[in-house]
């Protein structure tokens, strides 16, 4: 009765580590990161005239004219460049602003440089994106899933063996 306890008990260890373990490498998978970041506009944008505030050129937008996402995205690369100097990633593709565009090789006014009014002030925004590597989670959770599979087959075997020998 032990050796079946061993052997069940093998198979759950060996079930918690595959699930441990593929849990970890879908943590360590890379993916695309979107990046904005933002600089001070000393005078207005390239093509517009102080006023103008209907007729905007491509990639000039006043924050209250962009969408939900826009506005957020926007105001978290603000405070983001006020309170530490850097500027604000989105990691999920739902989360992007449909105005801006992140896949560019030469950015330009309206296609991955932005500009934007917030508070009578022109604030320049560059997107773009970036891959990031697969992290180490990866190294420790397919080497943790593939010992819980031996686990578990062990368990199992050994479970199977047990029971043919005793019928026997």
């Amino acid at each position: 009765m032990d050796s079946d306890r061993a052997a069940t008990a093998a198979v759950v260890v060996g079930l918690l580590l595959v699930v441990a373990g593929v849990g970890s490498v879908a943590l360590g998978l890379g993916g695309t990161e979107y990046y904005h970041d933002v600089w001070d506009v000393e005078d207005s944008p390239p093509n517009v005239s102080d006023g103008n505030t209907t007729d905007r050129p491509d990639g000039v937008y006043a924050l209250s004219n962009l969408s939900d996402r826009g506005q957020t995205a926007v105001n978290r690369t603000l405070d983001g460049y006020w309170t530490n100097g850097s500027g604000y990633t989105i990691t999920d593709e739902k989360q992007l602003p449909p105005e801006f565009f992140y896949e560019t090789d030469a950015p330009s006014p309206g296609h991955g440089i932005y500009y934007v009014e917030y508070r009578g002030i022109y604030y320049e925004i560059v997107t773009g994106s970036s891959w990031q590597p697969l992290s180490p989670l990866v190294l420790v959770g397919f080497p943790t899933a593939l010992f819980g599979v031996v686990i578990g087959l062990l368990g199992l075997v050994s479970s199977v063996f047990r029971r043919g020998s005793s019928e026997g």
